[in-house]
């Protein structure tokens, strides 16, 4: 999906059913085990932090100032 380095489709794309949720990151070990435990995959996709606005940082460690708008429902 993400060959070439092409982040458009997960970024923006619609039709992406997961739960999202946090938790204080001294409970994230915990929390990560309880969901293993239970038999449901779980993936880190990111930190909240006090800063306003959204810094998006790639696997490879390259930060990027262009946020994708995302999928819009109600987007004529």
């Amino acid at each position: 999906m993400c060959a070439g380095g092409d982040w458009s489709a997960p970024l923006a794309g619609g039709d992406d059913y997961e739960l999202l949720f946090s938790v204080a990151p001294e409970q994230a070990d915990a929390a990560r085990r309880r969901c293993v435990d239970g038999g449901h995959a779980v993936q880190e996709i990111g930190r909240l932090t006090d800063q306003a606005g959204i810094e998006l940082i790639y696997p490879d460690g390259q930060a990027s100032t262009e946020i994708p708008d995302g999928f819009d429902h109600f987007r004529s």
